[in-house]
Parts: C-alpha cells; structure tokens; sequence
C-alpha cells in the first residue's frame, strides 16, 4: 500500500485497485483559520465488479455531530459543507446513481479503532475493467467538494499527514479496503441491521384452523363471529406471521380491554364474571392465561376463550392438542401473557383460533373487545 504525502498528489495500489487523489489544498486548518478542499480521485480497478459502487472513507474525529458541524476537528475530517459529484455514466456498464454522503454517526463504520464518513457512488451495469478508467486518461473523476482540511495536533493520532486515513474502496459489499495513508491491515466489514416483522392476517371462511372449521371469513383487523348462540360452539381464526433475524428471538404477547360487552360505557367486573350484557373470559374449571384445560363441551363452561396452531416454526407457547387457554384482561388490571415466543431469528406462522360460546343470559345484541398483540425483541 502506498503512502499520501502532502503535495499535489498521492497514488496507492492494493487489492485490485489503483487510485490517485488530486487536492487543491493541502494546508492544515487553525481553530480561527479553517481551510477546505476540493479533491479529484481518479479510479482504476483491475477486475470487473458489477452492481457495485465506489466508496470512499475519511477518518472522522469521532460518531457525534461533531465530526460532520463544518468546523474544523483535531487530525480528522469534518464533512460538514461536502458534496459529491460521480463520474459520467457508460451506458450498461457504469450507470451511476446519485451519491450518498453519511457523516460517521450513521456510517458504522469502525476500522483499527478509528470511525469513518462514507461517501459512496453506486452504480449499476457490468463493471466492465477494460472500461473502468476513471481520470487516468481523461477527466472522468469522481469529485468531493468542500473537505474542511483537519487542524493537528502532533501530540495525538493521525497528525503525521495532511491527508488523515482516508480509504477507498470498489465493491459491493463495502470490503477490500485500501489506506493510502500508511500500511494497514484489510478488515472485512458488513453491518447487518436487526429486522423484525409482525403480521397479522384473515383467513377464508370454511377453512380448518385449529382442529375446527372456520365460521366467518376474519380480516387482520375484524374477527368477527357473527350471530351466535348458546347451544353451540363457534370458531373463527387469524394467521399470525413473525420474521426477524435478532440472535436473541422475540415473545409476542395479548391482553384484551375487558371481557366481551355490549357497548364501551359497561365495564365487566373480573376474568370469569358475567352480567347480561357481558359474555365472560371461559369459566372452564383450570382455565387461565398460562394454563391449558381441553375445552369441548359448552357444559364445561361458556365464555371466550383461544388456542393456536402451529403452520410453520416452532414458536408458539401451547397448541390446540393441549386445549384452551383465556387472554389477560387490562381491566382486570392484568398483565400481556405471551403467545409465542423464540429465542433466536426465524420465521414463523401461526394461527390464533377464538372460541366463544354465550351464556343462558346474555341479552340479545352486538358484543365486543378489543385484543392487543405485542411483538418485543430479546437483545
């Protein structure tokens, strides 16, 4: 690797990359005196990278705001003021889009102890080699305006050099990184950002969830059973669907505003308790929202009360072989109780199935509540 004297210019070739940057200012910023550069970095690769983009990376002082405020910092770059130009396009070769500049607090960029901006110019097309000659021979550079050149300070890192670590790169995947500031080891580096997806789904009519048949089609929003009564069980289904990559998984929970009522102004007092206007949480004897009771006569018990089925993963906290269990009332002052849970990144697909069966004296009427599902991730 080469080293990037202060002068006119510098060249440095390594892993597959010869580069030049070409400064109109090589003085060194004072606290009252701050100094930018505008600099032209010609580009030449030797093997053919497609759907890639040219990256390069400046030492910043440090990940705040600091480092990117235009002011000029101690033995570091400030990109406060900068912009980018990339090269002219070759058509289905080197189509390039607009630049991103992303100052160090965003970059997560960490090499030999030091952050880094990233400017990039990402392009599309073949990355053809014998056509990646960009400012060897003509004036097709990629341009950064506006580096607020770093005070120095000798007594601290990085101060030997107008031109602190700056690193370029070109690649898809942000690795083969070349210091043309001094000899450095090449670090790999990729970030990965943690994702998580909750979804939930209706499901058609007539079909099987859960050992039963589906009496209504149900919506991600509505569940809705329909007309009722109480000789007989009635069934409706949601799929839920969880996707994350977290190492350390998830745990979904539920709770319910208040047992199921007639209108919002009744408030049905306990988990189990019942008046004519309130259909309760299942009376089934054992029933609760961690434990499991089989649930298959009415004469058991009448109530609201759910199960699930495993479709795809193994992340549900019992399952329809086992029985019914009632969800965790807010009005009751009770706390969410998990439905699924993980431990590590999958994903997975569910379905919640509802029972209800009203008692001998609830009144004739529309009854509701309102369910909250809860997806938290484990770091």
């Amino acid at each position: 690797m080469g080293l990037f004297l202060a002068g006119c210019c510098g060249q440095a070739r390594a892993e597959g990359m010869e580069s030049v940057i070409y400064s109109n200012n090589h003085s060194f910023s004072t606290m009252d005196n701050p100094e930018s550069a505008n600099w032209n970095i010609a580009l030449k690769p030797t093997s053919s990278v497609p759907n890639a983009a040219i990256q390069v990376l400046l030492y910043a002082i440090d990940q705040t705001d600091n480092a990117s405020d235009g002011n000029a910092d101690i033995n570091a770059f400030d990109i406060g003021n900068v912009s980018v130009e990339c090269p002219n396009s070759i058509p289905g070769v080197f189509d390039f889009g607009a630049p991103e500049i992303i100052p160090a607090k965003n970059s997560h960029v960490k090499l030999n102890e030091g952050y880094y901006h990233k400017i990039i110019c990402p392009y599309t097309g073949t990355g053809d080699v014998s056509q990646a000659d960009f400012g060897f021979s003509n004036d097709n550079y990629m341009k950064i305006y506006n580096v607020t050149n770093p005070q120095n300070d000798p007594t601290k890192p990085n101060s030997q050099l107008i031109f602190s670590p700056v690193w370029i790169s070109f690649t898809p995947t942000q690795v083969a990184q070349l210091t043309i500031t001094s000899v450095r080891s090449v670090q790999v580096l990729a970030t990965v950002l943690p994702q998580i997806t909750f979804i939930l789904e209706g499901l058609p009519k007539d079909g099987v969830y859960c050992g039963v048949a589906n009496k209504n089609e149900t919506t991600g929003e509505v569940a809705d059973f329909g007309e009722v009564d109480a000789t007989a069980f009635a069934n409706v289904a949601q799929r839920l669907t969880v996707t994350t990559n977290l190492n350390n998984g998830y745990v979904v929970t539920a709770i319910q505003d208040d047992q199921m009522r007639m209108n919002s102004n009744i408030t049905c007092e306990g988990l189990g308790k019942s008046n004519d206007a309130c259909v309760p949480s299942a009376t089934v004897n054992g029933i609760g929202t961690t434990s499991t009771v089989a649930w298959s006569d009415i004469s058991q018990g009448r109530g609201l009360a759910y199960t699930l089925e495993n479709a795809e993963g193994n992340d549900n906290v019992f399952n329809y072989t086992q029985g019914y269990r009632i969800f965790a009332d807010a009005q009751a002052g009770e706390t969410p109780v998990p439905v699924l849970s993980a431990t590590s990144g999958n994903e997975s697909h569910n379905y919640v199935c509802y029972r209800l069966v009203p008692t001998d004296n609830n009144l004739e009427g529309n009854y509701y509540n309102n369910l909250t599902y809860t997806i938290t991730a484990r770091f």
